[in-house]
């Protein structure tokens, strides 16, 4: 994906990655039952994969996006922010 998001961000438009999976993969995956420290080994793996993707891209035309989905139903088993923000907030985006 690197040549790609480097082209939308040449072309002079915002990069916007979705990443609901950051969030909703702790209670809808395979870690719905581990530690939360495997979770987030998962995320930094992934943050990092990312990373390389928008290597060149200036942060300034990427927006990053995580959600905790529309489930029809009560968030209960949600993970909370503040477990994984010090992983969102290293990837490569200035919103």
């Amino acid at each position: 994906m690197r040549e790609e998001y480097s082209r939308v961000a040449e072309a002079g438009l915002i990069v916007q990655i979705d990443a609901p999976e950051m969030c909703i993969d702790r209670n809808l995956s395979e870690f719905c039952d581990k530690p939360i420290e495997e979770f987030r080994k998962r995320q930094m793996l992934w943050v990092e994969a990312l990373n390389y993707a928008l290597a060149g891209v200036p942060e300034e035309h990427v927006r990053f996006h995580v959600c905790w989905g529309n489930l029809e139903g009560p968030h209960t088993r949600d993970v909370p922010l503040r477990e994984i923000i010090d992983i969102v907030l290293k990837v490569k985006a200035a919103a």
